[in-house]
C-alpha cells in the first residue's frame, strides 16, 4: 500500500523546490555580477589593452594661430599619463565609497 503525503509535506516540497529555484537564480546573478566586476577592473587597470582603447579618445580644443597667424581651433589628445591618473582616481573614489558603507 503506498503511503499518502499530506499537505504539509506536499507544501515543504514546493517550498523547498522554489527556494532551489530561487538559488538558481542568485547564484547566476552572482556570476553575472562578478563578470561585470572583473570587466570593470579590466577597464580601469593601465594595460597596453585599455591604453590602445582609450588613446585618442579623450582630447580638449585649444585656440591657436596657423603660421599665416589665423586663428584656428586644435585638438589635443590627452595624454597617456592623464588618462591613468583619472583610472587611478576612479578606483580610489570606489574604494573610499566601499569604506563608507
Amino acid at each position: 500500500m503506498s503511503e499518502r503525503l499530506s499537505t504539509e509535506s506536499v507544501d515543504q516540497i514546493y517550498k523547498d523546490w522554489k527556494c532551489s529555484e530561487h538559488n538558481e537564480h542568485l547564484l547566476k546573478k552572482v556570476a553575472d555580477l562578478e563578470s561585470e566586476v572583473a570587466r570593470l577592473r579590466e577597464a580601469l587597470t593601465p594595460s597596453e589593452k585599455t591604453k590602445a582603447a582609450y588613446m585618442g579618445e579623450f582630447g580638449f580644443s585649444v585656440l591657436d594661430e596657423d603660421e599665416d597667424r589665423y586663428e584656428m581651433v586644435r585638438i589635443v589628445d590627452v595624454p597617456w599619463t592623464v588618462i591613468k591618473e583619472i583610472m587611478a582616481a576612479i578606483v580610489s573614489r570606489s574604494a573610499l565609497e566601499a569604506s563608507d558603507e
